[in-house]
């Protein structure tokens, strides 16, 4: 990975601040981006149109504690959310997601820093489940959130959020993100942590 081509849906981002190419978990050289406090922008486009899953790997190296940091936020402006992002307290983190304000679907489970995870956010309809290493980690009682709507959006962003009250942009690694159109299975989504996390082998 030497430039921002095709990492994202075969869209290039536009432009960004403070990010750089790293080595992955497997040491690679440049094959991951680290965030350091900073965002990638990528174009105007219909990302979703229905029902999506959205996976990658990510691991997140400093915040401050209370606050939130946005792994992915594609909008309009501040409305239409679609965003996958991290809430941070007494320095362990959850996983959030959301199609609009104040619907939100969280893991239960606390993620350590400095640790790779591998995340899946699989919306079926009104229903987003949430993986954490292949397994399935929301409930039908805290994963509702509606289905996003199928138009343009114009401000999409790797590492920041649309809405900066309380935001602060990402300082993380990323690496394999990628956006389906279309839902993965339970299966589908082990496969992919697993054939991920072999390094090709």
């Amino acid at each position: 990975m030497s430039n921002l081509s095709d990492v994202v849906g075969k869209a290039d981002f536009l432009n960004g601040a403070n990010y750089s190419f790293v080595p992955n978990r497997f040491c690679n050289p440049n094959s991951a981006i680290y965030l350091n406090f900073g965002y990638l922008q990528a174009p105007t486009n219909v990302y979703f149109s229905g029902d999506f899953t959205i996976t990658g790997w990510v691991n997140l190296i400093y915040s401050r504690q209370w606050t939130l940091s946005d792994i992915l936020n594609f909008a309009n402006g501040q409305s239409n959310f679609v965003y996958v992002r991290l809430s941070i307290s007494d320095y362990k983190y959850h996983l959030r997601a959301s199609t609009r304000n104040g619907q939100v679907a969280t893991t239960p489970n606390n993620l350590n820093l400095k640790t790779w995870y591998h995340f899946a956010v699989v919306q079926i309809y009104n229903l987003a489940k949430l993986y954490i290493n292949g397994q399935l980690v929301t409930t039908d009682r805290n994963a509702f959130v509606e289905s996003p709507h199928n138009i343009n959006r114009t401000t999409n962003y790797i590492g920041k959020s649309n809405d900066p009250i309380h935001r602060f942009n990402l300082n993380a690694i990323l690496s394999d993100l990628k956006i389906y159109n279309g839902t993965l299975s339970n299966e589908q989504v082990m496969n992919d942590y697993l054939s991920s996390s072999n390094n090709g082998i």
